[in-house]
């Protein structure tokens, strides 16, 4: 629970104290303190995007059902798709740091072995 609450928190989810993200657009190839590599393979993107379209999806459907209910659906578009954009714009980062912590969860981030010193 730990490892969740800290890659929702943009933290490393191995030692809760790296940050995943560079910026709210890009992610960290490493944590910083403790070297765990957050992207393994190129795919690990997808995940994210399916997340982020799904809550987008889900909110422009709840503001079509209240604009239905209110009796204002004529029009609306105006609102509904600009609003929907922004959440799913903005649902982008916790997805990824949702992903990390997964993938962190099932073994498939982890920090690279170091080479042994000479």
């Amino acid at each position: 629970m730990q490892s969740l609450l800290s890659a929702l928190a943009s933290r490393c989810p191995n030692c809760h104290r790296g940050r995943i993200r560079a910026s709210l657009t890009t992610m960290r190839p490493l944590c910083d303190v403790c070297g765990v590599r957050f992207e393994r393979k190129s795919g690990n993107w997808l995940f994210p995007v399916v997340i982020a379209y799904g809550v987008g999806g889900a909110f422009a459907i709840v503001l079509i059902v209240l604009f239905l209910q209110a009796g204002r659906l004529a029009g609306s578009e105006n609102i509904i798709i600009p609003l929907t954009l922004v959440v799913t714009l903005l649902a982008y980062p916790f997805s990824q740091n949702l992903t990390v912590w997964l993938l962190h969860a099932t073994g498939l981030v982890y920090a690279d072995p170091q080479p042994p010193e000479p």
